[in-house]
């Protein structure tokens, strides 16, 4: 059988949580199953990504909702089409013993994020979580402190007082023994704001591979939910590099503690993955408010349900089975 191809556009070739899904969906044989090969496209980061997507040159990329909408004065129309995860996926971190309690504590102080410019996604998640404790913009300071370890470590030297994090982030951190509280959005936790995103022109001449690419991630969170052990060593297989029982003994708890922010966290949920534009036009609503959108942009320009229902036409109890026969 002949393969359509889909390229995803990733940034740096470091195995991280938020590859989970398509490395499972890979290692599983879930894509080669819908009649399609995925191929990587590697890029600087977000923004690239953005370009590299919205330009034809890559098919589709995870992302957060936040580089979409800073590409869209610049005429970039990306779609956020499947969600990766079901809640808000920034968070700030503090070390356990901080004496920052509740957000308003941070007022004053120094905040981390990945990087700044219009490929942080966290700058703009973050500003909306303040605002809506009731800071702002001049409350703070933001500090580009980079990935996990890195960002971490300015914390714990005091240079900053917290640091924004995705769940790629901060679960390995937790796997990995680091005690620390977490903020979550004060009004939007429940709101999808990262998933799998893909150009309109894309999807209307690859929407056929595009929907069977949905339909084996969510067959792939249904499997992770029901075995993250074997998720884990399919991760590493899928990854190519050389791995150990440390590495998926490891990876296996990152999942476990991410088991609750899965899409498949209910695994009956008929509607898997979804990326709700009413929940996504509170979260641009919130941008408008505090002046972080220079244009007005609808909800339905920036996600879509199109490939919703395709993406859960198969049998839940099928996958479950073979994800707990597994080993």
């Amino acid at each position: 059988m002949t393969l359509t191809p889909l390229s995803i556009v990733l940034g740096k070739p470091k195995l991280s949580l938020m590859d989970t899904l398509y490395l499972v969906a890979e290692g599983a044989g879930f894509f080669a199953a819908e009649g399609i090969a995925v191929n990587v496209v590697r890029v600087g980061g977000a923004a690239e990504a953005v370009d590299v997507c919205s330009s034809g040159a890559g098919d589709l990329c995870p992302m957060g909702i936040e580089p979409i909408l800073n590409g869209y004065e610049r005429g970039v129309r990306l779609q956020l089409f499947l969600a990766r995860e079901r809640s808000f996926t920034y968070v700030l971190c503090v070390p356990e013993d901080s004496p920052v309690v509740k957000l308003t504590d941070l007022k004053g102080k120094a905040i981390g994020v990945h990087l700044l410019g219009p490929g942080g996604a966290g700058p703009v998640a973050i500003d909306s979580m303040m605002a809506a404790a009731g800071l702002s913009k001049n409350d703070y300071a933001f500090v580009p402190t980079g990935y996990e370890d890195e960002a971490w470590a300015h914390v714990l030297s005091g240079r900053v007082a917290a640091v924004g994090f995705p769940s790629y982030d901060y679960i390995p951190l937790t796997a990995r023994g680091v005690k620390m509280r977490i903020f979550r959005h004060p009004v939007l936790k429940d709101v999808v704001n990262g998933g799998y995103a893909a150009s309109p022109a894309t999807m209307d001449a690859k929407g056929e591979a595009l929907g069977g690419f949905s339909r084996a991630i969510v067959k792939a969170a249904v499997l992770v939910r029901f075995n993250a052990a074997a998720a884990a060593r399919l991760v590493y297989a899928a990854y190519g590099e050389p791995f150990d029982a440390a590495d998926v003994e490891l990876k296996t708890r990152e999942l476990n503690l991410w088991q609750d922010l899965l899409p498949a966290a209910d695994p009956a949920n008929p509607r898997i993955g979804i990326v709700s534009a009413a929940s996504m036009q509170r979260y641009l609503d919130v941008l408008s408010n505090y002046g972080a959108m220079k244009l007005p942009i609808p909800a339905a320009a920036v996600v879509t349900e199109r490939f919703i229902r395709i993406a859960n036409d198969f049998d839940r109890g099928t996958v479950e089975r073979h994800a707990r026969s597994l080993m």
